[in-house]
């Protein structure tokens, strides 16, 4: 019975300590969740950010530098914040619409017309250069 009553009070002091680290791995978790995406982002330009902080204030801009604890926002103020990952709730990237058109970006049916041209000509060319009537 003694050492049964010795096991159990073994057992007592870890519990508190197993709780702490699942929390502290929990925050952690998160912090590179964040970092991934920030890293994701990256310091460019064309893609604008949202950051969410845990004090529920946002910050808005474009991600200047990444570190490895922390990165830098810059506002369209130029105004620079910078921010610690454990520090984030949420960040929200988007790409920049920059405008004019490229052929890319261009509507679907103009792509469509353009294809069908470039085909026509291309058959055309090919029946000219076999039937050897490009020649004469």
């Amino acid at each position: 019975m003694v050492v049964i009553l010795g096991l159990l009070t073994n057992l007592i002091p870890l519990s508190p300590v197993m709780a702490q680290e699942k929390g502290q791995d929990k925050d952690s978790k998160h912090a590179e969740k964040i970092k991934k995406a920030v890293t994701d982002a990256g310091p460019t330009l064309d893609r604008e950010v949202t950051v969410k902080l845990k004090d529920n204030t946002e910050v808005r801009g474009f991600i200047r530098d990444i570190a490895d604890d922390h990165f830098v926002v810059q506002s369209h103020a130029g105004a620079l914040s910078s921010i610690n990952y454990s520090q984030v709730e949420k960040v929200k990237a988007k790409k920049r619409d920059v405008g004019g058109r490229t052929f890319m970006t261009a509507p679907t049916s103009a792509k469509k017309i353009i294809g069908g041209f470039a085909i026509g000509i291309g058959a055309v060319l090919i029946y000219c250069v076999a039937s050897r009537r490009c020649y004469e």
